[in-house]
């Protein structure tokens, strides 16, 4: 006897449609299968490495987040299922149980009914299936040299934040890896200005059929973080690995870009990702019964939002553009913006005024939204001709703030990603007037520095030598700590690479200890010790 289970489409597919009506177009579809239960699964949360990377438990460990059932993949067995009822899979999200089907006939989706281990269904997406069209290419000149300050072109945006602190110090995201997520990147290879960045992968989550032609918005958002030409344009995180995770298919709005986004960010987090940037926002769709209302923006009730909510509780840092609805009939922020430990980001004018079209404030549930603000009007960018150039929107001032991000959390790798949004905000100018508008205000990165060392207790100034000398011998690949003083304090040492990688964790109270260090492909790495009475953090290199 088969269960009972919710199946939402006869109501909400548009045009008029009816689902167990016969198609006689050539519309296809896609819905998100709710499923019931993890059975039949070969994984096991005792073998996370069969599903996740040794990057990805090191940055859990780093957290204390343990690993748990919604880390296990879907049930391979159901998955077969579906294909082997003419469905093909176009998403799949491990952390909310659910398989996103593609069908050339909405009335296959009632088949779906006859399977004890769906939930329920959601319509998603309906339209026309598309072969890829690959953009043509074109000649892109790069453009004069900018012969500003440092940052050139980039200038404003970081200095109102006093990034350039971070960047003096030697903190430019170095060992740090970002996953973009976005709706393309067109002319990528071929952008001069951004030919040096460490991509690491570029990757497509829209399915296949309705990919259509690329988009450059993903290049001018990478811009702001990655360029790297001083006196020209230099981004907030110039040093970072990116991951470019299309996720966006630019031709429509529906909820199943949603999917897309979900299973990039699961991606991301398998492959040990640090921070997610998303410039991507979803209210209104194209089908308007499944568009979000206000009080939807709950943190908790959008498809998107719960898939960021689980990228923060996996230990990644979540940034996203607040909306650029301001100055329209919707006027809030978008989800995913709404989630409660997703650090949401409005837009600024270079003189620190709010911009009309950034999106507001509070969350349905009453939370203050946006977190923070930067420039997002006239922003410095890239385009996809190699141009520099200026662009408007929430999709700038995330990013922007994003690569600061990053490199505050490589100055002090010890903090949680919770804990790294609370001292941003703390560090901003409204903190204890925040508003729905401003949020907590405009962050100063020279004093979220001093706030992170007053609360973690980490220095990365010149005075860790008034407590210890450390003595590097690239020759027998060794890392020696000799205490400056006489006490006979017990400390704790941790060092690790600085790709996170925990080398050695150990305790000592003698005058000097010896460590050795298989180095491998690193050459960098840092040095935590901790005491009753004191804590530092220390890069050393070979």
């Amino acid at each position: 006897m088969l269960k009972f289970k919710t199946f939402i489409i006869a109501l909400i597919l548009p045009f008029g449609f009816i689902v167990a009506q016969q198609d006689t177009t050539n519309y296809s579809y896609k819905f998100r299968v709710f499923l019931s239960d993890k059975n039949a699964s070969p994984y096991s949360i005792d073998n996370p490495l069969e599903f996740l990377s040794q990057k990805a438990l090191d940055r859990r460990n780093r957290q204390n987040i343990a690993i748990d059932e919604s880390d296990l993949p879907v049930s391979p067995q159901y998955v077969e299922i579906l294909k082997s009822q003419g469905f093909e899979i176009a998403a799949k999200s491990k952390w909310l149980n659910t398989v996103t089907v593609h069908c050339n006939d909405s009335i296959m989706a009632e088949t779906l009914n006859n399977f004890a281990f769906v939930d329920s269904i959601t319509f998603v997406w309906k339209g026309i299936a598309n072969s890829i069209r690959m953009p043509q290419n074109s000649n892109l000149p790069k453009s004069t040299t900018y012969t500003g300050d440092y940052y050139g072109a980039a200038n404003k945006q970081i200095l109102v934040h006093r990034g350039d602190s971070l960047h003096r110090a030697g903190f430019r995201s170095e060992g740090m890896d970002i996953a973009v997520l976005d709706a393309g990147f067109e002319h990528l290879d071929e952008n001069l200005y951004l030919s040096d960045v460490q991509i690491q992968e570029i990757k497509d989550f829209v399915f296949y059929k309705d990919s259509s032609l690329e988009n450059d918005h993903g290049v001018k958002v990478l811009s702001c973080m990655a360029t790297n030409h001083p006196y020209t344009f230099v981004g907030t995180a110039p040093k970072a690995r990116y991951w470019l995770l299309r996720t966006e298919n630019a031709a429509y709005e529906y909820p199943v870009e949603e999917d897309y986004w979900v299973t990039a960010a699961e991606y991301a987090d398998s492959i040990g990702v640090d921070v997610i940037n998303s410039s991507l926002g979803y209210s209104k769709f194209d089908a308007p019964a499944t568009s979000y209302t206000y009080e939807q923006t709950d943190g908790k009730t959008a498809y998107i939002t719960q898939g960021a909510n689980k990228a923060v509780e996996k230990g990644i840092f979540v940034v996203s553009s607040a909306g650029n609805e301001g100055s329209k009939n919707w006027k809030y922020i978008t989800p995913p913006a709404d989630g409660q430990y997703v650090f949401t980001v409005g837009a600024m004018k270079s003189d620190s005024i709010i911009i009309g079209f950034s999106s507001r404030g509070p969350t349905a549930d009453g939370r203050v939204k946006p977190d923070v603000m930067a420039v997002g009007s006239q922003a410095g960018t890239i385009d996809k001709n190699g141009i520099i150039t200026t662009s408007s929107g929430t999709s700038f001032s995330s990013p922007i703030m994003c690569g600061l991000v990053t490199c505050l959390w490589q100055a002090f790798p010890l903090l949680t990603n919770k804990q790294l949004a609370d001292v941003i905000r703390q560090s901003a100018n409204r903190y204890y007037e925040p508003d729905n508008n401003y949020g907590y205000g405009i962050p100063n990165m020279v004093k979220a520095m001093q706030i992170a060392n007053s609360q973690t207790g980490i220095n990365n100034t010149i005075r860790y030598e008034d407590y210890f000398n450390i003595i590097t011998d690239s020759v027998n690949q060794t890392i020696t700590i000799k205490k400056t003083s006489d006490n006979s304090s017990k400390y704790n040492v941790r060092i690790y690479s600085i790709e996170g990688k925990t080398i050695t964790i150990d305790s000592f109270h003698e005058k000097e200890k010896t460590y050795k260090i298989a180095q491998g492909n690193n050459n960098i790495f840092i040095i935590n010790i901790k005491s009753s009475e004191f804590a530092a953090s220390k890069k050393v290199c070979f």
